[in-house]
């Protein structure tokens, strides 16, 4: 009994994963009985605003813990690897160890170029750092956690340095703190190595890749207040500035539109899948909950029989009640539990695309999977419209240098093969953004009538943009629904 007990601690987490799963799955589901969230319909909580909002960043954050985490899984993996590197060159133990002050020099001093260069580093500035700085580009790289790491393994390696003087290693205590020294020492020259690359790249080399900074732009309509301390005052939004970053964003935007997926999109809408088409995607969700618990007790069927043989029979019988009490409640009409599967695997919110073919697919907001072509897709496109939204509405410049510059992007997207009101929907959009500030743009309503009228496709194009722009504006607006008259005087215009 003690034998199978100590086995199954080996395999309790991956050989109990519908177990696991299933607990989460109804732990969920019941606080979303407590806190009633199954109560609001998708329509009031898209609308419902608090009061007061916090400045947000836009810009992805490294997470502290995460980063800890790592480093000390690192360091235990690298365990291993020392010792059986000591044990087979003992030799080289006992020649360092007469040289450690010699190595601890080594580590202060390139520590101390490290600190210089981030010091440098820090102050650097590019032209066409408008909406991001320095600061921004370097934590993309990790770079303060990396001075961190640095930093500390000098500390380490000074620390041990000051306990091996006596150069010897007379006892097990001390070959390892000697580890800890060889550990510390790889940290330190990888991590200055690192660092110093990293500089480099940003000051002496021309590949713009912090540009790719732009592709987060996207998430500045997921906030209703942003830190703006990062962008580049007004001044420094000159007109090679904004070209470059306009630039990045058009070839990225078109190098996925000219995708043969993308191109069978005949029509989309930004829905919710809780009301009009709440059962259609809760049944596609639905099969992918049921295929996971069967991929999970399988799974842990064969890790199971590998590691309890003839044991797991008790452990197996439980992970199929698990399995059969899940899916027996996916199939009933319990309402928290069906928000929770449509909010796992499609969200409540996301894009409703029609394709050729009469096939259907639904793009959730956020969801539990990797992005696709289609994800990739709505991020390049929302980002560029964040980039003119800010544009236009914090830096405020003259009519006719926003208006020059977006008549620029139009004649840009004409080199598209695939023309239609799908890819040109940035453009649409970042029109009404313009006719909002009373700015109109009459190439627009050119393409209206090219994309649109030609195409009799006047119905679909305003459930698009109207879905579309409420979309993005309902966590920048207070009064999400004023939005509904100035897209209506927007079409207007469009039709006049």
């Amino acid at each position: 009994m003690e034998l199978w007990w100590e086995r199954l601690i080996k395999v309790s987490i991956w050989g109990m994963l519908p177990i696991f799963f299933t607990l989460t799955i109804f732990v969920s589901a019941a606080l979303t009985k407590i806190w009633k969230g199954e109560a609001k319909k998708p329509s009031e909580e898209f609308k419902e605003k608090k009061k007061f909002y916090k400045v947000e960043k836009i810009y992805s954050k490294v997470d502290g813990l995460s980063m800890l985490y790592l480093f000390v899984c690192s360091v235990l993996a690298m365990i291993p690897f020392v010792i059986s590197f000591n044990a087979k060159y003992a030799s080289y133990m006992y020649e360092m160890v007469k040289k450690v002050e010699v190595v601890s020099s080594i580590v202060i001093g390139l520590t101390t170029i490290a600190i210089t260069m981030a010091v440098v580093v820090i102050l650097f500035d590019k032209g066409y750092y408008i909406v991001f700085s320095i600061r921004e580009v370097l934590q993309k790289y990790k770079f303060s956690e990396c001075m961190i790491m640095v930093i500390f393994s000098c500390i380490v390696v000074s620390g041990i340095t000051m306990t091996l003087l006596n150069e010897k290693l007379d006892s097990i205590f001390d070959v390892g703190r000697f580890m800890i020294l060889e550990i510390a020492t790889v940290y330190n020259v990888v991590g200055v190595a690192y660092i110093l690359s990293i500089i480099c790249s940003i000051m002496f080399l021309e590949r713009k890749k912090e540009l790719c900074l732009l592709r987060q732009l996207y998430k500045r309509f997921w906030h209703h207040r942003i830190d703006t301390t990062h962008f580049k005052d007004k001044k420094n939004w000159n007109k090679v500035a904004v070209r470059i970053n306009i630039e990045y964003l058009i070839e990225r935007y078109m190098k996925i539109c000219r995708r043969r997926r993308i191109a069978r999109i005949k029509e989309l809408e930004f829905v919710t899948t809780m009301e009009c088409y709440e059962e259609k995607w809760y049944r596609k969700a639905r099969k992918k909950f049921i295929l996971m618990m069967v991929i999970f007790l399988m799974g842990s069927t064969i890790i199971n029989w590998c590691v309890l043989k003839e044991d797991c029979l008790a452990i197996l019988l439980i992970n199929t009640i698990a399995t059969i009490v899940s899916v027996i409640f996916a199939y009933t009409n319990v309402k928290c539990f069906r928000i929770v599967i449509t909010r796992l695997y499609s969200d409540k919110w996301g894009y409703y695309i029609h394709m050729c073919g009469d096939k259907e697919l639904f793009v959730p907001e956020v969801a539990l999977r990797i992005d696709n072509v289609y994800d990739t897709y709505f991020k390049r496109m929302n980002s560029l419209n964040a980039f003119f939204y800010i544009w236009i509405n914090y830096v405020n410049k003259k009519n006719d240098v926003i208006k020059n510059g977006f008549e620029e992007v139009i004649l840009g997207f004409y080199e598209l093969q695939n023309k239609n009101m799908i890819t040109f929907l940035p453009i649409f959009t970042i029109g009404f953004f313009l006719y909002d500030e009373k700015i109109e743009i009459n190439k627009v309503k050119t393409l209206y009538k090219e994309l649109v009228v030609a195409d009799n496709k006047q119905y679909s194009f305003e459930r698009m943009i109207q879905s579309q722009i409420l979309y993005l504006m309902k966590n920048i607006s207070e009064e999400v629904l004023e939005y509904g008259n100035k897209i209506n005087e927007y079409l207007k215009w469009l039709r006049n």
